[in-house]
């Protein structure tokens, strides 16, 4: 699902991108009737990229009874489309993307997410190639300090197997785990 944060534009707008949400709908109401929810001990928000190489993260998480309950792409941060003026309201979609304009735009998205997800703590998954999402990642691990939520900074890469460490990343997440735990 957080992957499908990424690739979700291909499909905007389109039947498919309805079909494929109402599969995702249908597939999640089946676990929570049949009981088939995974035990879950700590409730984790995604920041911004999901390495879509294979790694660790999930088998990590998993041992540790930990879900990512929601991603930062996965969002929806607009408005209704007025229909009768679409460029306008294409317009102003573009104008609310957290990523657009002030920090505080983004910063508010996450906290209501960390809020409404009751969330324990938040990895911010840092590609060194993406420099616009880099920068604010002091600004929020602040903010969340404020709200007893602790932030992982996770570094790796989208794509690029050379810049991936299973053992540094299995050993963040480990880290970052324990810390949950003692909260």
């Amino acid at each position: 699902m957080v992957n499908l944060g990424l690739i979700r534009g291909l499909f905007a707008g389109t039947p498919f991108e309805t079909e494929l949400y109402q599969r995702l709908i249908t597939e999640i109401e089946k676990r929570i009737v049949s009981g088939r929810v995974r035990p879950e001990k700590h409730r984790i928000l995604w920041l911004v990229w999901f390495p879509a190489q294979p790694t660790v993260i999930p088998e990590v998480l998993s041992q540790h009874q930990a879900s990512i309950v929601m991603g930062e792409l996965a969002r929806v941060y607009w408005d209704e489309i007025d229909e009768d003026s679409p460029f306008e309201g294409m317009a102003l979609k573009c104008l609310k993307n957290p990523f657009v304009g002030p920090i505080a735009q983004r910063l508010n998205g996450i906290l209501e997410l960390v809020e409404g997800y009751d969330v324990d703590g938040v990895v911010y998954f840092s590609p060194q190639a993406c420099r616009f999402a880099n920068a604010s990642f002091r600004i929020i691990k602040d903010a969340l300090a404020k709200r007893d939520r602790p932030l992982l900074v996770l570094e790796g890469d989208m794509l690029d197997k050379r810049n991936y460490s299973a053992q540094r990343t299995r050993e963040s997440l480990d880290t970052f785990i324990e810390m949950l735990n003692k909260g």
